[in-house]
Formats: structure tokens, sequence, C-alpha cells
């Protein structure tokens, strides 16, 4: 507000006062006006004619006579009112008129006061704060602080309240006060006041300058001081090395170390000196040495608070001791220190010692892989300790670098008396063959803190760059369905699955998938199990998307415990499950065997009848599930299943031709002509289109046929059986020929490959004296030839061996025998599946086109699990297999067998033998020696003749068979081919083999070498 603004301010209020003045103020002024008394106005702070924008004034009237009432004193220019109060002081009366707290605008106010005369005072409004200026601070033993004030009413006046006091404030305390005389004026300048303040210990807080004016207004300048009355501390003494290691253990072997270091924490605000006296830190020093200034050894160099100072000392204690750092300190502010800092060292002589050396702990083994590796090291160690991780590892062994390379540990980590130090990361790029062993030790210098060597023996790993390998997996659908166990191959909309993954790997193995592909999740891993066999499960996978969907995806990354990795991708189907019940198909009987059941021998022996089913879809729906639920009948004469229950037995199920098995008991009543049995069928069936259907139960009616046999005699249709063998391709004819032909060349093979093993293990006999004998002493003349075939190793090497027979034989003798097929050692479950093709398909024998490879897996089969099959054992093997001397030497045994039977029904049953027992005699050959006991599933016993006469194309040509053999070599890649596929793949023929290994007399006489003497029954009853 500007000058005229003030008067403009001041006149109108004014106004108002005489305004509001009473008419009767012309009886005042005929008071005696001669009265002696003064006219003043105060403010709070009891300046005279002053006062702030917000605060109170007093009018004061200081009246030169006693005894004057309030009533007699007027303020003429507030409403001509009396005074507020009156009181006597020294023979004088002072009455005041107080105007309360308030804010008035700028300006001055004139106040005309009646007490027979009128006389007036004027206060001026001042709200302008002194300006303070801290020019400088002493901070020393008293503080001494130079400021500057300038104090106006108004920015450009020369007019100013005055400047009252002052006010000096540390950390918001005031800690000095000076008022200053009335001649102070409206400046102070080049002002200076000393006193004494309290220290901050070490700590920055702000000392304020106030300066109050007449009109109480107040102004202020701070800065941050710290107020030092505090001499220097040390604290964490410590002893080091140049580079900052920490020397806590000492050992005679090393030495004097030259330059370490007494590192101590100083607790200093403005260090100004710092001298140190170390001799006791060397035992050759038996004086006092002359304090040494050291001051310039701390960072930063005047502490500023707190530094660390770094004492140069020579450590030359081989014992050990507790040397004491004498310090003397001195600050800028005068305070001084005598401090004495003790230090303790510790003697170690003895050598740590490594306990442990291992890498990736790969189950009972150590190991490393081809990258990301590191070793782990335990040290035994009771004194210095391995804190300073001066321990290396020497990786010359595993990177192919020129001079070698090293690493120092990654961290060493103490527990107890051990240390355990971490190396790595590293690769192996030396390039060693997988399951080599590789040894590393830990590189020269290699030490403890005090110096001491690190003593250890060079460790031995296993190297590992192979990748697990995938065998094969298994997925179980979990549904929660009443049917959940019949559909478990089958995982369907919202189940869930249970992932199993065979894997082989010399390590331990983890398994990673991804199932987001199938089921409303992400990523989930597990760790496999087992020894050779790894076995990795994925439990509670889910819930699975909607179906129906195929081929979907499960990427797997199988890894070993060192880090090598293999990819797959498997495969699955998601079906889906009709929520209603239908019916999907009937069952028919095809045929049934055997015809009638031998009522005669139901006492000595337990029959059975096999009913060939059909199921006849009314949709593209194949069965899944098949169970015999209950049956009405005569069930009392089946034999029990199941706990209690008494049902026939569904076989080869589930399939489209189930086979139901009725096994009634040995010794039942007679039967009668017939018994008649009613059962219900629970069928669950999937269509193409992955739709799962609900169980749906039909009925099928099975009658069960009963004949006496009469005993020592063939009735007509027996009589016409046995005519149909003995006219069969397989027993007479062409067929029969060929057969015996070849078994009789196989034999003969089998001979001469014996007697050739034999020749070369005399062989070898023979070449490892004669190396012998070349190694003692130089050969003469007549041992030459004999010395020039032996080799180093002592293998066969002489010319028996060198003539050009050695790899004809090896392979025309692999060839015969057949030699393992690697899935056949251990692994047969894919037997089911080659089942159901030969059922749907028997002309085909097994059906060719089925690919064995896609069906390996853990389960078998047959009673022997752990029973390692010869291609040989049935023709199913030995065509499975591709197998040719097998496929030949099946037919051979079946030939025997139908001779065999021709033989029981003509040479025993006219002694009184039921013709039944030639039957089951024949069923139970076939089963045992042609198929093999691990087909026990399908009825072979009471199904021979069925069997046969679907079989009667194929083995009207056994040649055929044997070319559909060796036409599958193509279809399995070179890994898993026979012998006889390599054999046919190199262009050598069973004849060519035959024509250069049977002329002349050289071999003749191992025609019957070794050979099996067998009953030909074919001959026995006459048949050529």
């Amino acid at each position: 507000m500007n000058k005229i603004n003030y008067l403009q301010s001041s006149a109108i209020f004014m106004a108002l006062l005489v305004i509001s003045m009473p008419i009767y103020i012309s009886s005042v002024y005929a008071q005696d006006s001669s009265a002696n008394f003064d006219v003043y106005v105060l403010n709070s702070e009891e300046t005279e004619g002053y006062r702030a924008r917000n605060d109170r004034s007093i009018v004061v009237a200081e009246i030169n006579a006693p005894g004057v009432s309030v009533e007699d004193v007027r303020l003429v220019t507030s409403n001509n009112a009396a005074f507020q109060s009156c009181s006597p002081q020294d023979g004088k009366t002072i009455c005041k008129y107080e105007f309360s707290q308030g804010s008035w605008p700028l300006g001055s106010y004139t106040f005309v006061v009646r007490y027979g005369s009128t006389k007036s005072a004027t206060v001026i409004v001042d709200d302008y704060a002194p300006n303070v200026t801290i020019t400088g601070i002493d901070n020393g033993k008293e503080l001494s602080v130079s400021y500057n004030i300038r104090e106006r009413i108004s920015e450009g006046s020369s007019q100013c309240s005055g400047i009252k006091r002052l006010s000096f404030v540390l950390g918001g305390v005031v800690v000095n006060t000076t008022i200053l005389p009335s001649s102070t004026g409206c400046s102070i300048t080049g002002g200076t006041s000393k006193m004494s303040v309290p220290s901050t210990n070490n700590i920055e807080k702000f000392f304020c300058v106030e300066a109050y004016d007449g009109a109480g207004n107040k102004g202020s300048s701070c800065e941050k001081i710290i107020i030092d009355r505090e001499p220097s501390s040390a604290s964490n003494p410590y002893l080091a090395k140049a580079n900052g290691d920490r020397i806590d253990f000492i050992t005679a072997s090393v030495g004097p170390i030259l330059n370490a270091q007494a590192r101590f924490t100083l607790n200093e605000q403005n260090l100004f000196s710092l001298k140190a006296d170390a001799s006791e830190f060397s035992y050759y020093d038996l004086q006092k040495q002359e304090m040494l200034d050291v001051a310039g050894s701390c960072n930063p160099v005047n502490c500023n608070g707190t530094c660390v100072c770094k004492v140069p000392v020579t450590l030359n204690l081989p014992y050990g001791g507790n040397p004491v750092l004498r310090v003397t300190t001195r600050d800028y502010s005068g305070n001084e220190a005598n401090l004495t800092i003790p230090y303790s060292v510790q003697a170690d002589n003895d050598a740590p010692t490594v306990r442990t050396f291992s890498a990736k702990q790969c189950g009972d083994r150590n190991a490393l892989g081809l990258s990301n590796n590191t070793v782990n090291v335990v040290v035994v160690d009771s004194g210095s300790g391995m804190d300073d991780e001066a321990i290396w590892l020497d990786l010359t062994p595993v990177l192919d670098i020129t001079g070698g390379s090293r690493i120092n540990a990654r961290s060493c980590t103490n527990i107890g008396n051990e240390w355990g130090c971490s190396f790595g990361v590293f690769p192996v790029t030396t390039g060693p063959v997988h399951g080599s062993t590789i040894r590393l030790s830990l590189s020269p210098g290699s030490q403890d803190d005090a110096g001491n060597s690190v003593s250890h023996e060079p460790a031995s790993f296993f190297f590992d760059s192979q990748s697990p390998k995938y065998i094969s997996h298994s997925i179980r659908g979990i549904k929660n369905v009443a049917f959940q166990e019949e559909i478990e191959a089958y995982p369907s909309s919202g189940g869930t699955i249970e992932l199993k993954i065979v894997a082989t790997d010399d390590l331990t193995v983890s398994a990673i998938a991804d199932f987001s592909n199938v089921a409303y999740m992400g990523t989930k891993g597990v760790s496999c199990e087992g020894e050779t066999n790894k076995t990795c499960t994925f439990t509670e996978i889910g819930p699975l998307i909607a179906g129906p969907k195929f081929n979907l995806k499960i990427p797997v990354r199988l890894i070993d415990c060192v880090g090598n990795t293999y990819q797959i991708n498997l495969s699955m189907n998601i079906s889906d499950i009709k929520d209603k019940p239908g019916s999907y198909g009937s069952y028919v009987i095809s045929y049934s065997t055997p015809e009638k059941i031998d009522k005669l021998s139901l006492n000595e022996i337990s029959h059975s009848m096999f009913f060939s089913l059909e199921w006849v879809a009314s949709s593209t729906t194949t069965p899944i599930s098949q169970k015999v639920t209950e049956c009405s009948g005569s069930t009392d004469y089946l034999e029990i299943i199941d706990g209690d229950e008494r049902l026939p037995v569904l076989l080869s199920a589930p399939s489209k031709y189930p086979t139901a098995q009725f096994k009634f008991q040995r010794g039942i009543q007679d039967p009668g002509d017939s018994l008649t049995y009613t059962c219900t069928i629970r069928t669950i069936s999937r269509s193409t289109a992955g739709i799962i259907t609900p169980p749906e139960y039909d009925n099928v009616t099975f009658d069960v046929p009963f004949y006496n046999d009469p005993l020592g005699s063939i009735d007509d249709a027996a009589q016409k059986k046995l005519d149909a063998v003995k006219t069969s391709s397989l027993v007479s004819g062409k067929g029969a020929k060929l057969i015996t032909k070849l078994q009789s060349l196989f034999d003969t093979l089998s001979s001469m490959c014996r007697l050739w093993q034999s020749l070369l293990e005399m062989a070898t006999i023979i070449d490892s004296v004669a190396l012998i004998i070349c190694t003692i002493k130089a050969p003469n003349p007549a041992t030459a030839a004999a010395c020039k075939g032996a080799s180093t190793t002592g293998e066969a090497t002489s010319d028996l061996t060198e003539v050009g027979l050695g790899e004809i034989f090896t392979n025309m003798c692999a060839f015969i025998s057949c030699d393992y097929v690697p899935f056949l050692d251990t692994k047969v479950d894919w037997m089911r599946d080659l089942i159901y093709a030969w059922q749907n398909n028997p002309t085909s024998l097994i059906g060719l086109d089925f690919d064995i490879s896609k069906h390996l897996d853990d389960n078998v089969i047959g009673k022997d699990k752990d029973k390692k099959i010869d291609a040989k054992d049935s023709l199913i093997f030995s065509v499975a297999t591709l197998c040719v001397p097998g496929v030949i030497y099946n037919l051979n045994k079946a030939r025997q067998i139908e001779c065999m039977y021709v033989y029981c029904m003509e040479k025993i049953v006219p002694s009184g033998t039921p013709p039944y027992y030639c039957d089951a005699q024949r069923a139970t050959m076939w089963c045992k020696y042609v198929w093999h006991e691990v087909f026990q599933l399908i009825p072979f016993v009471h199904a021979i003749d069925k069997l046969l006469k679907n079989l009667a194309q194929a083995l009207a040509s056994p040649l055929g068979i044997v070319s559909l053999a060796l036409a599958g070599c193509n279809r399995l890649n070179e890994d898993t081919l026979k012998a006889s596929c390599r054999i046919v793949r190199h262009g050598l023929s069973i004849a060519s083999v035959i024509t250069k290994y049977t002329k002349g007399d050289t071999w003749s006489s191992l025609l019957d070498f070794d050979s099996q003497k067998t009953t030909d029954y074919c001959a026995e009853v006459g048949i050529k």
C-alpha cells in the first residue's frame, strides 16, 4: 500500500471518530484545560509510536495529578469514550485505553485525548521485519557470529521502529539473547556476538540469528553448523594387506608382511593432525618409535564425521600377538585425544586339507557336462579359514587354452571348521569321450588366510556329453465318471491325465513338460526315478481343454543333472463323453469251439468252450471296454472268477472280435445235451470323431452242447478232420517238402557255425601262444609266419581267419542264429496290438503292416516277464523280427505237431484213448511250441481248427511267408535290422552260401556234427 493509501485510510478512520462524537462534548471543553499531562501510544513490546499490523495498541495519558478518575479522561477520537483504567504512580495518575489484538491496515493513526485540554499522539503500523545476514561463524571454544541487520517500516523508507533485541537459536533452542540500547538505530553493520553454546554431538544443526524491531516484527538468518566439543575416538580396528584383505592369522612360513596396514575407523568432524606409533607390530622393534605423522592416511583427510585410517606397519609377529597402536589426534576445534587402539593376530601354521571335491552330484556320480559346470570344494581349516578366497581351480584339463587356465572361487562360506568354496561356471572344450574320467585339482598358490598351502589330491569326475534317451511314454486319463477305469486310455474333456515318461541315462534326470496345448495350465517339472531306466511321472494335469481334438502336442524336455537335454513332442488325443446312453452296436456269435464238450472227460479235466463274438457297430465306433456283468443259466457249473462271481471271461477284450470263455468246473454232474446262458455285456465304445459313449448293455445267448465220445473209436466228423490234416499243404505236398529241405539245410548250417566258432577259439589260443613266444625272443624262420599272423592284442589273425571266409561265415551264422532284436530283450508290450492286427486280418498271418517300433513300452504280456525272448521261439516272433530261419523252423514244428495229431488219432485212439485227448494235445503244442506262451490270451487250445482254416492260404505257400518277412527288411531303420536283412541287402543269397560251403569232402564230416536226433512223426504215419 503506497503513501496516498495510508493517508486516505487515516482520514477515513479519523472522520468516523469525529462523526461519532456526542453533542455533549462541548461541556468537556468547559473543564480546566490548563492541566499538565502527556499522551503517547504503546504496543505489546511497550515501544512508543509503533505497532505491528496484527498487535494491540494502548493509548496512555500520563497526568501530573493524583486521584484522577477515568470519567475525567476522554478519548475524543473514540466517541469521547472514558479511559478504561487509571492508577496512581509516583504522585501521578496513569490512565490507559487499550485497543485489543487486531489487524490494522498499514498507515499512521492519531488519537486525541481530552483532560481539560486536548493532546494527541500518533502510532504507525510497521509490518516490515528486520533483514538479517550472517556474515561468518567461528566455531572455536566459544562461538563467534558476525552479522548485518537493517530495519525500516516499509520498502524504501528511512523511518524505522528500531532494533530492540537479538536472539541466538541453536537447533530450535535459544542459547543467548541480547537487549540492544535505544540508540542502536535502524541498522547494525559488522555486528559480532560471542557466546558459549553446547555441543551438537557431531550432529549438524541450524544456528539462527533473530532480530526483533520496535513493533515486534522478527527477522532471522540461519546456517547449519556442528559444534564440536568431543575429542576423537576410534573403533573397528583390524589388520589388512594393501589390497584390503584382512589379516587375522599369520604363518611363520610366509615371513614379515612389509606392506601391512593397521586400519581403524576414526570418529572426528574436522581432523587437523594424526600421529601414530606402530612399534609393537614387529618384535624386532625393542624401543618405542617416534610418533609418525600419518594424518594423510585417513580418508577423507579431515574426516568430516567418520573416516577410515590406514596406518602402514611392518607385521612381523610369527607367533601372533596383541599389538597396540598408539595414536594422538587434534581437531580444528582444538580438541586433543591420546588413543590406544588394540589389535589381535593369531598364528596358524597348520595346512588346510580338502575333505570333498565335487561337481554336480548326480546320484552317486560326480559329473561334468559340456557347459555350465560348477565345482564345490570343502576345505577343513580350524585356523585362519578361507575368508580371503585365495583358492583357485586348475581348468587346464577341460579348457582348450594354450598355457592353461584357472578360476578363482566365487565364494567360500564357513560352517564350523569347514569352508565350502564354489567355482564356476565353466565349459568343457577339450573334447573328452562320453563316459571318460576327468581329473581336476586346485592350482598352486591356493592357500588359507594365513598363507598355508591347501593340501589335496586330484579329484575324478565322470564326463557326460550325451542327452537322456527317450524310451516310451504312457498317458492315463482320469475323469470323475462311473466308468473311469474303463476309459483311462482315452483322456476326455474336463478331466486330468497322468503322464509317465520312461528314459534312460547314466545320470539323474528331470523332465519339464508344457501342457498349455492340452490343459488349462502351463509348464510343470518333475524329478525322474529309477536306476538305469528313469520314470518321470506327471500327475493331476488338467483340467483338459474341450474335445474332441487330435494329435495335440506336449513339448517335453528331458534334462540330466549336468544339463544335457533331449526334446520330444508327445502326441495325445482328447475325447469327449456323450451325455446320454444309447445303442451303438450289438454282438453276434461267429463260431464256437469246440463244437461240443465230451461228457466222459468232465470228471477228469476242466473244460472250456470259446465263443468268437463280433461287435457289429451301428455307427463308426470301436469298443474300448467290454465286460460280462451278469448271466442267467446254470452258473453253478462255472468256475469262480473275480472273488465270488461265476461268469464267463472275455478274452482279447476290448476288441471288435472278443472271445467269451466259459470255463466249467471239473466233476460237474451230467449237464444234459446242452446248457444255455444269457449274459449281459457292458460295452463302452469310441467313435472315429473322438466321442466316448456311455456304457450300453447288450444281452447275448450262448448254447453249450455236450456229447458222449466213444472210447477207442473215431466218428465220421473226427475222421473227416483227420483226413483234412493229412492232406493239408503244411503236412504233405510241395510246401511240406520245401519246409523239410530248408529245415535240414538250416540244421546243417547251424552245425557248420558251431564248428566254425570252435575253430576260431582254437585259432585265438594258437595265436596267443605265438604272441608270447614272439615276445620272449626274436622268431626264427620256422616261426616267422606264425609271428606275422599274431597281433599285438592277442586276437586271432592267422591264415586260418584270413582266407576270406571270416565275414561270410560271421554273416551266415548271425543269419542262422537270429540274434536278438534290442527291444525283444525286455519289452514286448506291443504284442497286444500285434494280436489285434492278426485278429482283424488273420490271413496275413500277423498283419505285416503292423509297425512294431511305435508300440514299445514297459509292460510284458506273459508269465515270464524277466525272461529274454528268442526270435525263434514262435512263428509270430520270427515274422515280426524278420527271422527267416525262425519262420522255417516254426513251420517245421507245426508240421510235426500235425503229424503227431495224425499219429495220436491212428495209433493211440484205437487202444482206448478218447479222441478229445488228441485234439487237446495238438492245440496245446501249437500254443506252446509254435505261437509261444506269450500269446496265452488267445484261445489257441480250442481254436486250432479255425486258425488253420484262416491260415490255409498263407500256409499253402511257406516261401510266401518267408518272402513277406524279407520284404519287411526295408521297413525298419538300419539300427534295428536283423542279420537276415543284412545278408539280403548285401546280395548274399542262401543258395550261394550253400553252394560255396558244401562242395568237396572237406565239409562232409560236418553235416552230422552235434545234430539233434528227434522223432519224425510224419515218417511214423507214412507222410514224406
